[in-house]
């Protein structure tokens, strides 16, 4: 093959591959809803719903294992929940829908949040998730420990209760479209310690306006 040929073949592929990571990007990004600013203002809102105010630490990413669950009870026919009366829901879903869904599935494996995406938060990597709660926690610890040595009682008031808020760290996932965006999948995990924290998968409805808690697939607090 002469050498400017296999030049334009060579620039040709890699030409491709450019494409393709856009694609991907762009379908990413309308699919996910990753960079809209209705949801990040529902993101933010259903985090605040967790930790009223502080810095908000979440990771980059969603773990393999979390993506698995996620997968587990989303990529069938059917999706399977509880409303506020513990009633069972049964969304049968459309073959179109099973196809939409599935890809926004697959994309949560190479899905990364920007850092910094609200005011007052900060980005880690997941595999740092519980390094980080284990360094708040000792840290918490030290700062009560010195407030209660100087019998600081300003200090340990604030502190009840604060813990919580100081250790939080948040894995949660975009939210995942269905039915013209009248319905989305979320999926939030929040751990302050070993034996702390909630994990929550539900379904989210469009209703007046705002989307509300509908139906709750798998999770709880613990």
């Amino acid at each position: 093959m002469p050498a400017q040929q296999q030049a334009v073949d060579v620039s040709g592929y890699f030409m491709k591959r450019v494409l393709t990571y856009m694609t991907v990007c762009l379908l990413s990004t309308s699919l996910l809803g990753q960079t809209d600013s209705l949801s990040k203002q529902v993101l933010y809102r259903l985090i605040r719903n967790e930790q009223k105010d502080g810095q908000i630490t979440y990771t980059d990413r969603l773990g393999q294992s979390t993506i698995a669950k996620i997968n587990k009870y989303l990529a069938g026919t059917q999706i399977r929940g509880y409303d506020r009366t513990a009633n069972k829901i049964v969304i049968n879903l459309s073959n179109t829908e099973q196809k939409s869904l599935r890809s926004n599935l697959q994309l949560l494996k190479t899905f990364r949040w920007t850092d910094s995406m609200f005011a007052g938060s900060s980005r880690i990597p997941v595999d740092s998730m519980w390094q980080q709660i284990t360094k708040k926690n000792q840290e918490f610890a030290d700062i009560y420990r010195t407030a209660l040595q100087r019998n600081d009682s300003s200090v340990l008031t604030n502190l009840i209760g604060d813990r919580v808020t100081y250790c939080n760290t948040f894995q949660f996932s975009p939210l995942i479209f269905m039915r013209n965006k009248k319905l989305f999948a979320f999926y939030i995990l929040r751990l302050c310690g070993g034996s702390c924290g909630i994990e929550d998968l539900s379904i989210y409805k469009l209703n007046d306006g705002q989307y509300k808690k509908w139906l709750t697939i798998t999770g709880g607090a613990f």
